[in-house]
């Protein structure tokens, strides 16, 4: 991706920033959302990611079409076909024109995990858009987005966005350190490598912000036994030191002692070597 002058590559230290940025997000009311990445709070709204990001915030902002009450837009998605309610639309019933728009908005508007063949009414609503050149306030629908990959709800959302994520880190000065440079392939070519690596973003984020939280709580406990143990090798040095002045303090009281008795010894060994009469 290239954006001006500059060029925005998913690096490692981006990916983890990404995952450090979903793992903490946190979605208010009004299309905000704050987050913690690398010990950087983010506070953002979607007229401050369109800013950062140089896209306009007008026009589309909900991903379902509300005005289509007779179905419109899935008969025409569909080549006509008629129904009586709204309905995900198969990519083979598509014109050509159409199955492009879906790819966009599949693909790049609202990523997801898995390779598209249905177009669900979301997409059905931004294509139309798309189509009649009307204006999308993108910015919203990311938020939007990021809020269902976070949603504890199975999903096959993936951690999107993370060539636009570097840009938001950088207006942030959000360090990310070094790494290789490297575009992220497309979801659907990366090879599984466990069960658990296919299981829905969501549930991967939270059970690594409960390892996290473990870790955490782990950590203050092992700086309270630190502590106690710091205090314990204090206290023991103190009773060491107790003991060595107490044994010096013996020593010289011995030493008094046999200073004194030391006359009394030599009368002693005469009266012992004195004949009898």
């Amino acid at each position: 991706m290239e954006i001006g002058k500059e060029k925005y590559f998913c690096t490692k230290p981006v990916l983890r920033a990404v995952v450090d940025f979903y793992t903490n997000l946190i979605v208010l009311e009004g299309n905000i959302v704050t987050s913690a990445v690398n010990e950087v709070e983010l506070i953002i709204d979607h007229i401050r990611l369109g800013e950062i990001l140089k896209i306009p915030t007008n026009g589309l902002a909900e991903y379902v079409w509300l005005d289509d009450e007779n179905c419109l837009l899935t008969s025409k998605f569909s080549q006509g076909r008629a129904s009586t309610r709204a309905r995900k639309v198969l990519k083979g019933e598509m014109a050509p024109f159409h199955k492009l728009l879906f790819e966009i908005v599949h693909k790049g508007i609202l990523p997801k995990r898995h390779r598209g063949y249905k177009a669900c009414l979301r997409d059905i609503g931004i294509a139309h858009a798309l189509e009649n050149i009307e204006p999308i306030d993108w910015p919203s629908l990311m938020i939007k987005d990021m809020a269902r990959i976070v949603d504890p709800q199975p999903s096959s959302y993936q951690l999107a966005y993370g060539n636009l994520f570097s840009i938001v880190f950088k207006e942030f000065f959000v360090p990310l350190g070094e790494g290789e440079c490297g575009l992220l392939v497309e979801p659907y070519q990366t090879p599984i490598v466990s069960p658990r690596a296919s299981r829905p973003v969501a549930s991967l984020l939270r059970d690594l912000k409960t390892a996290r939280d473990q870790i955490g709580a782990l950590q203050a406990e092992n700086a309270s036994l630190r502590t106690d143990l710091t205090m314990s090798q204090g206290e023991v040095a103190k009773l060491q030191e107790q003991l060595v002045n107490k044994q010096i303090d013996n020593n010289c009281l011995m030493d008094r002692v046999f200073s004194f008795l030391l006359p009394f010894r030599f009368l002693l060994s005469l009266v012992l070597n004195t004949p009898a009469h």
